[in-house]
This record gives C-alpha cells, structure tokens and sequence, in this order.
C-alpha cells in the first residue's frame, strides 16, 4: 500500500534527519511510527473478561424466543430422556 503525506520542509527535515540518526530511510521511521502507534492502541484495548465478550450475541429469529432455539438444539442432539433429565437437574 501507498500512502502519499504532504509535509513542511521543516518537518520532513527533522523526519530526515531523525531517519538518519537511527539509521533508517524515511519509509522505515514512517513504518516503524505506525506500527508503534497500532501496537500502542492494541495495548490500550480492555482485556475481554469472559467468552461473551468475544464472541456476537446470537439473536434467535424473529417469531422464536431464546429457549426454543435451546430445544431445537437439544432436540437435535439428546433423547428425550436426556432432556428431561437436564430440565429436572436445573429445576
């Protein structure tokens, strides 16, 4: 990618010389300056705290509540023996 900056001469000189001085083209201090700046910003985002904060929330469809979405899935997987036997163990 090519990005194209529009600089004083004063500040391309003190961007030249400062390349210069830690042995760099300006391209690479102007790199180095933006993966600074990405990698200072990653540092600065909240830690997530649980799964929910990583992943969406999945919505259910519209005309269907959560819980039926549950049933479906468990339906889809387990027996109804398996089922009751979850539902009674949460009651």
């Amino acid at each position: 990618m090519t990005v194209t900056l529009e600089l004083t001469p004063e500040i391309e000189a003190a961007l030249n010389e400062e390349a210069e001085r830690r042995g760099l083209t300006l391209e690479g201090l102007t790199e180095q300056a933006v993966m600074s700046e990405l990698i200072a910003g990653l540092k600065n985002r909240p830690v997530p705290q649980s799964v929910d904060e990583i992943k969406p929330r999945r919505l259910p469809p519209l005309g269907k509540t959560a819980m039926q979405m549950v049933y479906q899935q468990m339906a889809a997987d387990e027996s109804d023996e398996e089922i009751r036997r979850v539902l009674e163990e949460l009651s």
